[in-house]
């Protein structure tokens, strides 16, 4: 393992903010190859950034440098790293997408991976802007709605990528981001003439298919990273499979990268016996990472689906 998981795990040993079985939990994983080192420092971080023992008499926190009393090479290195993840705007093909701190009250305990762009957004984004690549295809002129969006960067890919209207989702304590990242990039809309919309959505609510009925029509699903533990799996079924049945003759466009390959397994095993979904996979990227490009099976007498030729 390199020195810079070791020292976040140091200083959140340290801190307070991580515990002993945590640790073990994360060296397990990485030694097994359920986890890569890359999530593990990502994850770390993630604790020590909203690490309340972080804050200084100002309420502000000074980052990972400001606590780790280590050697100071090392001490750069680990605020480097922490400060590229975390902190720094992502420009990919013409779109800015910012990334931002997470605050203590939104909900998640301090972990919250929602601000931040991960791998699966990012080679979706690209697959999407290479121009003649069967993604841009999918989407060109259509209505789509991308689910957990998080900063957005997939969604706004897609409108870049040229549909006609995108809805980007996420849970309430996140529009903030997504709108700061929709207004980031409006050139979507004034020259690119592609609607741009931001939209709750909480996938556990009780009135979830109303919810769903509300966004309006769409002809594309898009999801990124849906899944990151094995609990997760059911929920994203359940939405998926609403969304779905309400608009049968839509596809989906998922990239996941399988962080768990045993969640990643169970999500695609409950979408294709809940919905006969056809999974095709347009492309892979890092480690264990798929593009993949779904459809409703059609019924017996219809004819199938014709899918873009990969």
């Amino acid at each position: 393992m390199t020195g810079t998981f070791d020292a976040l795990a140091e200083l959140g040993l340290t801190a307070g903010r991580m515990s002993e079985a945590h640790y073990d939990h994360l060296t397990d994983s990485i030694a097994s190859g359920a986890l890569t080192e890359e999530d593990a420092v990502a994850t770390v971080s993630e604790l020590l950034r909203r690490t309340p023992a972080a804050e200084d008499a100002h309420g502000a926190s000074p980052g990972a440098d400001a606590l780790y009393e280590g050697p100071s090479a090392q001490r750069r290195e680990v605020q480097t790293t922490f400060d590229a993840r975390f902190r720094a705007s992502v420009e990919l093909h013409g779109l800015l997408i910012h990334q931002e701190p997470g605050t203590f009250d939104d909900g998640f305990g301090g972990l919250d991976t929602g601000c931040t762009v991960w791998d699966a957004a990012r080679a979706a984004a690209e697959q999407l802007l290479a121009g003649r690549r069967p993604l841009a295809r999918l989407v060109a002129g259509k209505r789509v709605v991308e689910l957990g969006s998080g900063t957005g960067l997939a969604g706004l890919a897609c409108a870049a990528a040229g549909a006609s209207h995108v809805t980007l989702t996420d849970l309430p304590c996140r529009l903030p981001l997504l709108r700061r990242n929709v207004r980031a990039n409006g050139w979507l809309a004034t020259l690119g003439g592609c609607g741009l919309a931001c939209s709750a959505l909480d996938w556990g609510s009780d009135d979830l298919p109303a919810r769903l009925s509300a966004l309006g029509d769409f002809d594309v699903l898009v999801g990124t990273d849906l899944v990151y533990e094995e609990e997760h799996s059911a929920a994203v079924a359940r939405l998926l499979a609403h969304a779905l049945r309400q608009r049968p003759a839509a596809q989906l466009l998922w990239a996941q990268e399988e962080h768990n390959p045993i969640a990643v397994a169970a999500l695609r095993h409950s979408l294709t016996r809940e919905l006969q979904l056809q999974l095709v996979t347009a492309a892979r990227f890092g480690y264990h990472g798929a593009i993949v490009i779904a459809s409703v099976a059609s019924v017996a007498d219809a004819p199938t689906k014709t899918l873009p030729t990969l």
